[in-house]
């Protein structure tokens, strides 16, 4: 029989004896960047360690917390050099927007607003080298955490608050934007720039606060485009985070932002993974993307993907 003992940083497999011996395992080890076959012979009654160091930024309480609360907060955990590629594709993708409302006659897109608040979704592929973020280790490291050994990219957007204008976005489940029943997904809200209470960063609400953990119904507010699923008084937990961090929550977690007061534009990232492709009920038809990204704890996409 073939153990696990885990913690943030190593997992030692165990082989306890028994009366049938097993020549090889398939092992997954949390936080390695591909899961490994290792082939193992033992004689019958032959016990024996294997121990392996990981560089894994999720510990076991990351995991519970998201299981007991919907959510988790990840510090400074961005590369530099990913960070600054989040930083170059939000620029260009913002000018690709004003070329499109220019194109339109039009100040407002969707849910976004220019030089107030820009929602700049699927776009990824557009914006030379952010698909080396959307796909990286990182990336495959909070899956794994959350949805399991196989992903798909489900959704990404740019959410920018600009300086001084920038609109406050209700309360609302992620989930809620889709508008039928489907199996919860990941999302991963990435500080582009530092994060405050001023320049509008984004709030949750724990599972435990709000007593609620299922899919409900969202009304549509007509003067700004949003869903609103929450409309009590829970304040939410505020993500307080240098640039650089992830607030990592569920699809059914309620979560929303404040106006940015500041005299800098607000940016955040945002991607989302399912653990399976997402289908329309009605036709079968994907809704958004699903961009293959983890099987079996392997990254099949993406710079030195496993193969």
């Amino acid at each position: 029989m073939l153990k696990t003992e885990t913690d943030a940083k190593t997992t030692v497999l165990v082989y306890h004896p028994g009366p049938f011996s097993c020549l090889r395992w398939r092992v997954w080890i949390p936080g390695l960047d591909s899961g490994s076959v290792f082939v193992i012979r033992a004689a019958p009654c032959e016990r024996f360690f294997m121990t392996f160091t990981t560089d894994s930024v999720i510990t076991a309480e990351h995991r519970k917390q998201y299981q007991e609360e919907g959510y988790f907060i990840l510090e400074s955990v961005i590369p530099p050099e990913h960070l600054q590629i989040l930083r170059e594709s939000c620029d260009r993708l913002i000018d690709v927007m004003h070329g499109e409302m220019d194109r339109l006659k039009t100040d407002h897109l969707h849910i976004s607003h220019r030089g107030s608040r820009y929602h700049i979704a699927k776009q990824y592929q557009q914006a030379p080298r952010l698909s080396e973020y959307v796909f990286s280790p990182l990336m495959a490291d909070v899956c794994r955490a959350t949805v399991g050994p196989d992903a798909w990219l489900f959704y990404e957007q740019y959410v920018a608050k600009c300086a001084e204008k920038g609109l406050p976005f209700s309360w609302h489940q992620d989930s809620g934007y889709l508008g039928f029943a489907h199996r919860p997904y990941v999302t991963i809200w990435a500080a582009v720039d530092e994060m405050t209470l001023e320049n509008g960063t984004a709030y949750v609400l724990p599972w435990s606060t709000v007593g609620i953990r299922t899919l409900v119904e969202h009304v549509r507010n007509p003067e700004t485009g949003d869903k609103v699923g929450y409309f009590g008084s829970e304040p939410g937990v505020p993500a307080v985070v240098p640039a650089g961090s992830l607030v990592v929550f569920s699809s059914l977690t309620f979560h929303r932002s404040g106006p940015n007061t500041t005299d800098r534009m607000r940016r955040a990232y945002v991607t989302q993974y399912s653990a399976e492709p997402i289908r329309r009920p009605d036709s079968g038809e994907l809704m958004h993307l699903a961009d293959p990204f983890l099987q079996d704890g392997n990254r099949i996409i993406g710079p030195e993907a496993a193969t």
